[in-house]
């Protein structure tokens, strides 16, 4: 080893101690103790004095603490090293019982609080590294370096347990240092001080970790540091801190002087720094005169410290709360103390009550500072909330800090400083009662993302970030879906804030479409920037006025009615229920019916009520659906719209267009959307959300869907998985998913069924489209929603997509037991390539309802089975076991009794019979498509 990275690991090198022993002649009577003398041998790094060389010293009077016996030992016996001058080698003299038998280890340094466990293979000693440490310029203090030994045939071998810090500082008069874990992510703060251990065995160290989570008197990861000569750190000298070894992503550090105090953070954060989040053991980290281009803060308010994400015990419920209160200069304090608010010098304690829905925080400083974020999100009952005495200089994150505050009307933030903060992503998500929002105190200069920052803000109308800085927003930074579903802005001042070159995919989405006047201020380039396609922009010119920085926007905003446009007056009946269809068997299988763009006279006069039943009929018309409507229950939500058009102002914001083009292509792009957060508020409302296993939900559109390059398809869907792989694959069938389907209700009766049943399909049962409309193979590289990868990797994990596969082979394909029944023929039953792509994936039949052919009147064979399967399980549980006999028999039966089938007219039951096929036979039809049929024998 070298002798510079000798100098940078010195106190976390190995001690290897030669060992022997010297018994006295006449031993002790009392506890049976002989005078032991432990010396060092030819080891030149030990302990405690930084020498020039970079070695490790031991100096005059260290002391270790020894333990001999098996199992857990609490007492160990003190041995004091007898060297009058720093050396490399020592002797250490103390009395303990005879050990020959023994197993032998011992701590450096000394203290009567650590003990150990000793086994055959292996020892924990436990030890505490120590939350006050003092530091001596250029070497490490006396007891802070902690080691551990284990005596090995007649040697002590020491090793070094902690990790470290080697800092200095750059301004006179820092008197204080404090080192402060903090975690990014709230809960869990990772220790740096307090009860550790290490295990250790003959081969050394395994493992070193914290204890019993005592990491310091106030239950935080802190060390303070004093200088041990004179009052305060000379600059430009060497200081060292020991802590426990472990990951570290954010690391404070706060420099005191008598009245003042500043703070640095080090993170692992790309945003932040590059600091490396981890203290390993036997080595130092450096951190040199951090404080030099530190802005001190003058004392000359009191302040209580805590952080965000700990202002909630578990005794305290903010999801419940109508009311939180923040009291200052209390002498009476109540409630509960707040963990992360103890243990930091010269602030105050914070104490929190709940009270019914109100909370209460108490202090006897003036102010509150807080440090980390995640403060009231998911606080859905809170409807005001003044954070005027909250001091934020070093705050860094305020993602989510308000998200889904749902009842929010009224925020007070004119004291917020936001100057360190680098990430506003999703701050004000789903805010949707908030109605105005002054963030004029706000500076943005570090921020480098506002994803999402107000996106659902539904019916907030004005926002004013007159003062935000350009800062790193113009750096490609990410203000995607920024104003996403604010469909009520009627007043935005975005002063000098600089998006020229932010990412702002989404940003305006449906912007100042529903708002219908709308004034907005802001600099040329960022109007340029928010008016290009990708942020999709909806808006009429005349709906829209544009102000530049130092012209007054107008104090009231007045909407305007667009000609021919109908408007809602009467919501009395939004969110009413009604039940179409009741189980009466089995646990019931949920299905919530809902309409977008019903205006409060479509309801009135019973069309929005004939439009959910018609849909309800079409998907009960046809098998598997028609023979199991006993297992069903189908909801209605009402769902009042203030307009009666796709893309105006409607209940759940769907949208469908293809205005949406990349800049360089004529291509359009198919735009379809849905307000996902506010269907879900009224699925709630019959299916409450912390319920379903399984959801579909059929959306009807009073509108006509878009023509796509001239083609309209008349419905969308999508889907999520709900359950884990083991669930999906012990069932055999998608019997976790949350489906949406959109149907535009202005179609021929014969179109909307096969809509209606086609969307079902996809929602209900994950099936995959069964028509072509792009030629050519599909791709096989990454992981894109239309890639065979990522089909089949849904396929393996959640059952879906159960009516086509990725192989033509008859032996192995999902539906070759139906191939091999003589009761299907081959015009119910083959092997047809082209699904959604041309080619190198198949289907089973020429036409179905997951194809696209409006006379579609039955789903394929594979997609019965797969919907019978969810049927079934989802109305029976995991009692319910399915056998393909039985599916066949009643498939023959139900088709039979609807209406003349392809399939072969065998009596019921059917007789089985499973000859193998004899010839696999393709061929090419007219249209270039590649057909595989099975001959059977």
């Amino acid at each position: 080893m070298n002798k510079s990275l000798q100098f940078l690991i010195a106190f976390f090198l190995m001690l290897t101690i030669c060992g022997c022993v010297k018994d006295d002649e006449a031993p002790l009577e009392q506890e049976n103790l002989h005078k032991v003398v432990f010396h060092a041998g030819w080891a030149p790094e030990t302990k405690t004095v930084l020498q020039s060389d970079g070695s490790v010293w031991w100096s005059p009077g260290d002391e270790i603490i020894v333990f001999s016996g098996e199992g857990q030992v609490e007492n160990g016996y003190k041995f004091t090293s007898t060297n009058s001058s720093p050396s490399a080698i020592v002797d250490f003299a103390g009395s303990m019982p005879d050990y020959s038998d023994k197993t032998i280890t011992a701590i450096y340094p000394y203290d009567e609080k650590f003990s150990c466990y000793i086994g055959n293979e292996q020892q924990q000693l436990n030890f505490i590294v120590p939350a006050v440490q003092y530091a001596t310029p250029g070497t490490f203090s006396k007891s802070q370096l902690i080691s551990v030994a284990r005596l090995e045939n007649e040697t002590f071998y020491f090793y070094n347990v902690c990790g470290g810090i080697k800092f200095s500082v750059a301004n006179e008069g820092i008197n204080k240092v404090v080192f402060t874990s903090r975690s990014p992510y709230g809960g869990f703060t990772y220790p740096i001080s307090g009860e550790s251990y290490a295990f250790l065995s003959q081969d050394g160290i395994s493992s070193v970790g914290e204890g019993s989570g005592q990491v310091s008197s106030d239950g935080s990861s802190n060390i303070t540091v004093y200088p041990s000569e004179g009052k305060s750190f000379i600059p430009g000298k060497f200081y060292y801190v020991a802590m426990i070894p472990g990951k570290l992503p954010y690391l404070e550090i706060s420099f005191f002087k008598d009245d003042s105090f500043a703070t640095y953070l080090c993170s692992s954060s790309p945003i932040i720094g590059d600091w490396d989040a981890e203290i390993k053991r036997a080595n130092v980290k450096r951190l040199i005169e951090k404080d030099k281009n530190l802005d001190f803060a003058s004392v000359e308010h009191t302040y209580a410290r805590m952080s965000g994400w700990d202002m909630w015990p578990d005794e305290i419920d903010r999801q419940i709360a109508t009311e939180i209160n923040f009291h200052s200069s209390c002498q009476n304090l109540e409630g509960n103390v707040i963990r992360s608010s103890v243990g930091h010098d010269g602030y105050y304690p914070v104490y929190v009550k709940q009270t019914g829905t109100v909370i209460d925080f108490y202090t006897k400083a003036e102010y509150y500072m807080i440090d980390d974020c995640l403060w009231f999100s998911e606080a859905k009952r809170l409807k005001t909330l003044d954070l005027s005495m909250i001091d934020t200089r070093y705050l860094t994150d305020m993602h989510s800090m308000f998200m889904n505050c749902e009842s929010l009307e009224s925020v007070n933030l004119s004291n917020f400083n936001t100057s360190n903060v680098t990430d506003m992503t999703y701050m004000f998500y789903n805010c949707p009662s908030l109605e105005h929002l002054d963030l004029s105190s706000f500076n943005m200069a570090k921020v480098s993302s506002i994803f999402r920052m107000f996106s659902l803000c539904m019916n907030l109308k004005t926002i004013n970030l007159c003062n935000a800085m350009p800062g790193n927003l113009k750096n490609e930074a990410n203000a995607g879906a920024l104003f996403e579903f604010c469909k009520r802005l009627t007043k935005v001042d975005l002063g000098n804030l600089d998006l020229s070159s932010a990412n702002c995919e989404g940003a305006m989405l449906r912007f100042a479409k529903c708002s219908n006047n709308c004034a907005i201020l802001c600099t040329p380039e960022t109007r340029e920037r928010l008016c290009r396609g990708d942020t999709r922009f909806v808006f009429d010119d005349d709906m829209i006025s544009w102000y530049v920085p130092g012209e007054i926007l107008p104090a009231v905003v007045e909407p305007r009615i667009k000609p021919g446009l109908y408007y809602s007056s009467d919501f009395s009946m939004d969110k009413k229920t009604k039940i179409l269809n009741k189980a009466t068997e089995g646990a019931g299988v949920d299905i919530v019916l809902l309409g977008d763009a019903y205006s409060d006279r479509l309801i009135s006069d019973g069309t929005y009520e004939n439009d959910m039943r018609a849909a309800m009929e079409c998907l009960f018309s046809v098998e598997p659906m028609k023979s199991y409507r006993h297992l069903f229950n189908v909801y209605m939500v009402y769902a009042v719209s203030v307009n009666e058009i796709d893309g105006e102002d409607t209940a759940f914001d769907c949208y469908w267009d293809d205005y949406y083009r990349m800049e360089g292509s004529e291509a359009a792009i198919d735009l379809t959307e849905i307000n996902s957060i506010t269907l879900s508020k009224y699925s709630n409302l019959v299916i409450p959300e912390d319920n379903p296993k399984h959801l579909t939900r059929l959306v009807i559109v009073h509108d006509t869907a878009p023509s796509i390059g001239g083609w309209t398809t008349g419905g969308w869907a999508f889907m999520h998985p709900l359950c884990d792989k083991d669930d999906e694959v012990a069932h055999n069938c998608p019997t976790g998913v949350d489906g949406v389907a959109v149907i535009y209700g202005y179609q021929e009766d014969n179109r909307f069924k096969q809509v209606v049943c086609h969307e079902f399909g996809h929602a209900f049962a994950a099936l995959y489209e069964e028509y072509v409309d792009r030629v050519g193979s599909m791709p096989a590289d990454n992981y894109t929603t239309d890639n065979v990868k990522y089909l089949q990797d849904m396929y393996y994990q959640h059952g879906w997509w159960s009516n086509v596969d990725f192989t033509s082979d008859p032996l192995t394909i999902k539906w070759h037991r139906f191939l091999e029944d003589s009761r299907y023929n081959e015009s119910e039953v083959s092997i047809i390539e082209g699904a959604r792509y041309s080619s190198n994936i198949w289907r089973s039949c020429l036409s179905g309802i997951m194809g696209n052919e409006s006379d579609a009147d039955k789903y394929s064979v594979p997609a019965r089975e797969a919907i019978y399967k969810v049927i079934n399980k989802l109305a029976y549980g995991d009692s319910w076991e399915y056998d393909y006999e039985t599916f066949v028999q009643q498939d023959l039966k139900n088709l039979q009794q609807s209406s003349p089938s392809p399939a072969k007219n065998i009596p019921y039951p059917a007789r089985i019979n499973r000859k193998t096929f004899f010839k696999r036979v393709e061929s090419i039809s007219a249209d270039g498509k590649k057909t595989v049929k099975v001959i059977m024998n």
